[in-house]
């Protein structure tokens, strides 16, 4: 879902950005929910706040500067080792790890301009 907030924030950053609530009835989602990935966002320095009321959400930089890999990797926690704790290798995370990277590699090259929808931005709710 943080990706499908990201997108929706792109096609409204010609207005300046929309409100949580705007979002949330955007993606069909409760509003506590598109506040948490929206305060995430903003921790991982991919959106910015906008004081006044409502409060509204904007891009931190243009939607071309933004790489869909920056965006999954503001949400992913850090690898943790083997579930017994004995920090032996599982057999398998060096996969995962290397997986990972690949994907990750691959969506570096897309920007957040590619995906977002152009022209589709709702109304802002207050």
């Amino acid at each position: 879902m943080g990706v499908e907030v990201m997108a929706r924030l792109a096609a409204c950053a010609p207005r300046g950005g929309c409100s949580s609530r705007t979002l949330a009835d955007w993606i069909n989602q409760p509003s506590s929910y598109t506040q948490a990935l929206l305060g995430v966002l903003v921790a991982g320095g991919l959106v910015r706040v906008r004081l006044g009321s409502p409060v509204s959400y904007d891009l931190a930089r243009p939607a071309e500067r933004i790489s869909v890999a920056e965006i999954f990797e503001v949400f992913e926690e850090p690898p943790s080792g083997p579930a017994d704790g004995s920090g032996a290798p599982d057999g398998t995370g060096w996969l995962w790890q290397s997986l990972t990277s690949h994907i990750l590699l691959c969506l570096s090259s897309i920007s957040l301009a590619e995906i977002a929808p152009h022209g589709q931005a709702p109304r802002s709710r207050v």
